[in-house]
């Protein structure tokens, strides 16, 4: 009568438990983020539960992975239709037809298809593309196949949505009449504002003159323009910092808003964007 020793015992639990071809799965599924219009993205799973053997999944006649009941498989793609061939067992070659179910799915950019795969009492497995908000919910139980490695030649790095940058305005500059037209205190200004906010994705500046004192709202819109250009012209020659630099004359439109303010002056509206 044999012995076992504690060793031994131990050795065997171990051994269940580390992963392999039937303890192949990894991580939880989490829900996934907004994918790039540009890319599709297919979502392969099995219910926990669904039988004990493995469901080999091609795309397109190229391996993809033979799934266990519980996992899950993503992959993303840059095009709009693929073939899904799904059969019973383990196997990198193309199984009988007559053991083969094979389905043609179409998406559209941005789209995550969910695809359920299922064993069945007839010889073929069961292959479902369920509506996402139902995908979505049966997948939460699944955990991602590892063991596998996809041959599908047509699968990229998933793109997430870049989300909008954060654009915001943090100050507004005035300049007198005399300092608008002054190239020192203009590249006194500049160097402030390049050293201040370099670390931003992007710079915009809007650049307003206001001239009051002149005999007609027509002279007093053309010479505010004018100025506001003096400043632009400065802006653009002497840096690329600052894109797009747009301009506008608005005369006296403003003077009731800006008492103590001089007659003419310059103001610089700046909009930075996050990185």
């Amino acid at each position: 009568m044999g012995v076992l020793t504690f060793g031994a015992v131990f050795g065997a639990w171990a051994q269940q438990q580390q992963p392999g071809f039937e303890r192949a799965l990894g991580v939880g599924y989490t829900a996934l983020k907004d994918l790039a219009p540009e890319q599709t993205r297919l979502v392969f799973y099995r219910p926990e539960g669904d039988g004990l053997g493995v469901i080999t999944l091609h795309i397109d006649g190229r391996y993809h992975t033979s799934l266990q009941n519980g996992a899950f498989s993503a992959l993303c793609l840059e095009r709009a239709s693929v073939n899904l061939q799904a059969q019973p067992g383990r196997s990198w070659a193309r199984a009988d037809p007559n053991r083969e179910v094979s389905q043609n799915v179409v998406m559209v950019g941005g789209q995550t298809l969910y695809v359920r795969l299922s064993e069945a009492l007839a010889t073929r497995p069961r292959l479902d593309v369920v509506p996402a908000h139902i995908g979505a919910q049966e997948v939460q139980m699944t955990r991602e196949q590892t063991h596998s490695v996809s041959r599908v030649s047509l699968a990229k790095p998933c793109l997430q949505v870049t989300a909008p940058a954060l654009a915001f305005a943090p100050e507004v500059v005035t300049l007198s009449a005399q300092s608008a037209q002054n190239p020192a205190e203009l590249a006194q200004l500049l160097k402030r504002l390049e050293g201040q906010y370099r670390g931003f994705k992007s710079l915009a500046l809007h650049i307003v003159g206001h001239v009051t004192d002149m005999d007609s709202e027509a002279s007093n819109e053309q010479l505010s323009k004018e100025l506001a250009g003096e400043v632009q012209r400065y802006f653009a020659g002497h840096s690329t910092q600052f894109n797009p630099i747009s301009v506008e004359g608005r005369g006296s439109k403003d003077r009731q808003t800006a008492p103590g303010q001089p007659a003419r002056r310059v103001e610089l509206g700046l909009t930075v964007w996050e990185p």
